[in-house]
């Protein structure tokens, strides 16, 4: 099987790489050439445009876009739809806002193209482990492609079919909301105890939550990771992200959902971005980190 892949950022970058150890082959493409050389050596054939992508693929045509969410898609999706035929597939395994993957679907259903909205969980430490999937769409489209998503998806069930045309990136959308309200909670237990007047050690408190206490969690070991990382103490708090944790915010309101704890952690970042972010702010930027890759912001010197 050869398919094609379009954005090789930390993740998309990874996934294909993974594709190619398991000896599928991959058309790439990206904006930029930064990513193309790892991918060459693996054996992947490096299109020259998303059109050239669509180009080099033979028989059912089937396109993963690894993109930012909004214009992006839309822009290749406009792209690519000339070169498609009744039966391909298109993916978008990003960040998008399921009302928007809905519209999309439905659009390319006219011509007879399929769409899989797919979040993706797993950040880059899932080139190692593999991701977890959250898919909607037609389950043929799925089926078609559930042998990809067995080679890339963490062992023993790391992929679900959600449901129809949007389901996938609605259980990634609330996924986000879940995970920034986790960050915000983990930030302000530990800057309770950074506080203390007990001269308590954090990284020692944090690994030995590892060991199967009750918050055990990825989360809690990417923080004792970071606590340990001596870049630690020069990371500012201020934290960006959470348009898809403002998203769950607006989808909770559309149904008549109470989410405060979600909210609340999406304040404090909005605080954190106005210059009165506290350490609890330095550990989720730091987590932001740890798990995706995401840029923090550095402390200056005098600090």
């Amino acid at each position: 099987m050869v398919i094609g892949f379009i954005g090789l950022g930390k993740m998309g970058g990874a996934m294909t790489l993974r594709l190619l150890k398991n000896s599928v082959g991959v058309a790439a493409y990206n904006r930029s050439s930064h990513a193309y050389p790892p991918l060459r050596r693996a054996g992947a054939v490096i299109a020259s445009s998303a059109r050239d992508v669509a180009s080099r693929l033979k028989g059912r045509k089937i396109i993963w876009l690894m993109v930012p969410q909004g214009r992006p898609v839309t822009q290749l999706i406009s792209l690519l739809v000339g070169q498609l035929r009744k039966g391909d597939i298109v993916i978008d395994g990003g960040n998008s806002n399921y009302l928007d993957s809905q519209r999309r679907a439905k659009a390319l259903r006219r011509k007879g193209i399929y769409f899989l909205d797919i979040g993706t969980s797993g950040g880059v430490g899932g080139a190692r482990d593999g991701w977890c999937f959250m898919a909607g769409g037609e389950k043929k489209a799925f089926k078609i492609l559930e042998p990809l998503l067995k080679i890339m998806s963490r062992p023993k069930g790391g992929y679900l079919y959600c449901g129809a045309s949007g389901a996938g990136h609605l259980v990634k959308t609330v996924h986000n909301g879940i995970e920034v309200g986790m960050m915000e909670a983990i930030g302000e237990g530990l800057a309770v105890l950074h506080r203390s007047p007990l001269r308590l050690n954090l990284e020692e408190i944090a690994e030995v939550w590892t060991k199967k206490s009750i918050i055990d969690s990825r989360l809690i070991a990417w923080a004792r990771d970071a606590l340990k990382n001596p870049g630690f103490k020069h990371i500012a708090p201020h934290i960006e992200g959470g348009t898809t944790g403002n998203w769950t915010v607006e989808e909770a309101k559309r149904h008549g959902v109470y989410v405060p704890a979600i909210k609340a952690a999406l304040q404090e970042r909005a605080r954190s971005r106005q210059g009165k972010g506290d350490f609890a702010h330095k550990v989720v930027a730091a987590l932001r980190q740890e798990f995706g890759g995401h840029s923090v912001k550095i402390l200056n010197q005098k600090s």
